[in-house]
């Protein structure tokens, strides 16, 4: 696994990371974890920066690298 992988502090980050990856929309997102797109928003861009992934894509790739995408054993 990656370092960048310790900088997920929250296990709602971990799972924002991989529902992202597997292609949820940030509305969908902001209602199933944090309470709104607004929210959502203002997470991803933070993750992002913490994570120095560019954009979306990076941390689609990181979340399947790291197995918080998908149906692996955790």
């Amino acid at each position: 696994m990656e370092a960048g992988i310790a900088k997920l502090r929250t296990s709602r980050e971990r799972e924002g990371s991989g529902l992202m990856a597997e292609g949820l929309f940030d509305a969908e997102l902001g209602a199933r974890l944090f309470g709104g797109e607004p929210a959502i928003n203002y997470r991803l861009s933070r993750l992002r920066r913490e994570l120095n992934l560019r954009d979306r894509l990076k941390v689609a790739a990181f979340a399947h690298r790291n197995r918080l995408a998908g149906n692996y054993e955790r």
